[in-house]
């Protein structure tokens, strides 16, 4: 069975297991650009790779803290539990959820929001919970992954921002 150590975690944190079971799926939110398969090969990860790319599947990005890695042979894009944790919109929908009722926030279900929640829940399932005003990068192959998956209405991407 996988577990958050497929994540490639450094962390001494112990993963509780798994909150997932298996459950009727809805589809809430924005549409995903495509039904997942996350064996898949993706076209644009066969064109020209990065020297600090060790899986095949980063991309340059816009900020020099953003080339960052995976540093699995095997991406971590390509695995189940990435696919379940950080892609799947019922998932997704769930975390945003879950973020409004712990903020007391209204429920977020615009197009960003999607992006957003599985960002976090690839930072989560890797490093653990993590404080106000500490962040961490998601690798490049990531970040390109989610962007594939909820892609932005108007082209134009955030990318990483330090606070």
């Amino acid at each position: 069975d996988e577990n958050f150590g497929e994540f490639g975690q450094a962390s001494t944190e112990q993963p509780t297991g798994s909150a997932l079971a298996d459950s009727e799926t809805k589809n809430k939110g924005p549409v995903p650009s495509d039904t997942h398969n996350p064996d898949q090969i993706d076209d644009s990860a066969s064109g020209s790779v990065p020297d600090w790319c060790v899986c095949g599947r980063c991309h340059p990005m816009t900020q020099d803290v953003e080339n960052k890695c995976c540093k699995l042979k095997k991406c971590i894009t390509l695995s189940s539990r990435f696919a379940k944790l950080c892609l799947d919109p019922d998932v997704i929908d769930l975390c945003i959820r879950n973020t409004g009722d712990i903020r007391n926030d209204r429920e977020d279900n615009s197009s960003r929001a999607f992006p957003k929640a599985a960002y976090r829940q690839f930072i989560l399932a890797r490093h653990g919970h993590l404080r106000k005003g500490n962040r961490r990068v998601c690798p490049s192959c990531v970040v390109m992954k989610i962007r594939e998956r909820w892609p932005s209405i108007t082209g134009v991407y955030m990318g990483y921002r330090e606070n």
